[in-house]
């Protein structure tokens, strides 16, 4: 028991996509891993814990847990139909030194997707907790992370391709390291 006082948990907040759109990625992003990719160094992110992530908090108390299920839970309610979309692929930092291969997010909802993410961000700085993510807001989908050395996106033939999702779900997560991978298990939720 006593050391579940010091018990911690990394979390962050992500927005769930419909899974039309996910399937979409999933058979494009499959294309690309056995076809142009084939030989790179890519370390490929796994579909079923596919995100678009709002906030990072990194490693915090076990205790803090229940505050940010609240937190979840007042949220300002969001727009219904809400039009964004998986562009063609991204780099991170530069494509000429990518690190990671990402899906960014544009389309008509991007503007209440930033406000969800404004609104998150100042309520966790009112809670004296902050994202661990210094750069400004840019929703994405992370594909593949480089393996070693940084890849250049440029060398790539990459069909273009943009797939039109909804947000299902608002949805804090635990990020947990089992057998080697990394495992999202949702603590809260609310629909989008």
């Amino acid at each position: 028991m006593a050391d579940d006082l010091f018990a911690r948990v990394r979390v962050f907040f992500a927005i769930e996509p419909s899974m039309r759109a996910m399937q979409q990625v999933l058979e494009e992003t499959t294309a690309l891993r056995d076809g142009p990719f084939k030989d790179a160094a890519l370390r490929w992110a796994n579909p079923p814990g596919w995100h678009v992530t709002l906030a990072y908090l990194g490693d915090l108390d076990v205790g803090l847990v229940s505050p940010l299920r609240t937190l979840l839970a007042s949220l300002k309610p969001r727009p219904r139909r809400v039009e964004l979309a998986f562009d063609a692929l991204g780099a991170f930092p530069r494509a000429e030194a990518t690190k990671i291969v990402m899906r960014t997010v544009s389309g008509t909802g991007s503007e209440a997707l930033a406000a969800v993410e404004s609104e998150l961000r100042l309520t966790l700085e009112d809670l004296g907790l902050g994202s661990e993510t210094p750069l400004p807001y840019v929703p994405h989908l992370t594909l593949a992370r480089a393996h070693g050395e940084a890849i250049d996106l440029r060398n790539f033939a990459v069909p273009a391709s943009v797939a039109r999702f909804e947000p299902v779900a608002v949805t804090l997560f635990e990020s947990r390291l089992e057998a080697g991978a990394r495992r999202y298990i949702p603590l809260a939720s609310v629909a989008w």
